[in-house]
């Protein structure tokens, strides 16, 4: 259906006139050819003419495709529901979708995800001066934005790891004030971010700092039954202490429980910390 279409549904089904739903917007007769597909309206008036019909756009969207999901929003909720980001042949699959309906038209959204999933699928082939230049796009679109969306926050937590331990720290403090006040629900995003914070942390030596974000973390990922997130944050207590014993034992549960990426991933970091502590002790 035409948005013209879509409205002019929604509208009758909630018994409004066009008189009602123009609030001083614009006049009726704009609405009329609106209605009848002869006038399309800016993005900012129809944006305030959905919220008129008491709908969100994502709403107006599932009907307007047909009491269906849009390809787009479709795109969206698969790229926030991706586990984690090793999940290689379930990126392609959806970088290959992403560019399918790029090739249709600009989406902004969906370009800015793409790139993501681009940076994603790079990580062992391109130095970070070549996945930053990637991600230029949406890390200048997030500067503009005083406040992130729930969109917004997924792409923030999917390129921390490129910048600065500063920058990235600011970026997840500001991301879990945003989460705690607009998101409450978001609690698996939350706890990716602590996670990420307690690590940046752990770069820079912090222990003790990230060992009260890590507890934080255990004690949401065992609200939200995410065990394998919670032995995470066990492995990393263990290197704040200086454990690597108890890390590598750690590590093996996660294998047991068929964590199998988290299980070879974290195998380079357990290394990396073992490294960096060994060369500050001698």
């Amino acid at each position: 259906m035409t948005f013209g279409d879509t409205l002019k549904l929604i509208r009758i089904s909630k018994s409004l006139s066009q008189k009602e739903l123009n609030n001083n917007l614009m006049s009726r007769t704009s609405i009329s050819k609106i209605e009848n597909n002869r006038q399309i309206p800016t993005y900012p008036k129809a944006i305030i003419l959905i919220s008129e019909l008491g709908v969100t756009p994502n709403e107006f969207e599932y009907i307007r495709n047909g009491f269906k999901q849009s390809s787009k929003q479709e795109i969206i909720d698969d790229f926030i529901h991706l586990s984690n980001s090793t999940q290689h042949k379930a990126l392609e699959q959806l970088f290959i979708r992403c560019n399918n309906l790029l090739s249709k038209g600009q989406n902004d959204d969906i370009y800015r995800i793409s790139l993501i999933i681009k940076t994603l699928l790079c990580t062992d082939t391109k130095s970070l001066k070549e996945l930053r230049i990637i991600v230029t796009p949406v890390w200048k679109y997030l500067e503009t934005h005083d406040s992130w969306d729930k969109l917004d926050l997924y792409l923030v937590n999917n390129i921390l790891f490129l910048f600065s331990s500063e920058t990235s720290y600011t970026m997840a403090n500001t991301a879990i004030k945003n989460i705690d006040q607009n998101y409450p629900q978001l609690r698996k995003l939350k706890n990716g971010f602590l996670l990420n914070e307690a690590f940046l942390l752990m770069q820079q030596n912090c222990w003790n700092s990230a060992l009260q974000l890590l507890e934080l973390s255990m004690s949401l990922s065992q609200q939200i039954q995410r065990f394998d997130l919670f032995i995470l944050g066990r492995i990393r207590i263990a290197i704040c202490n200086g454990d690597f014993i108890t890390a590598e034992k750690e590590r093996k549960v996660l294998s047991l429980m068929g964590a199998t990426n988290m299980y070879k991933s974290i195998e380079y970091e357990i290394n990396e910390f073992r490294k960096q502590i060994q060369k500050k002790t001698h």
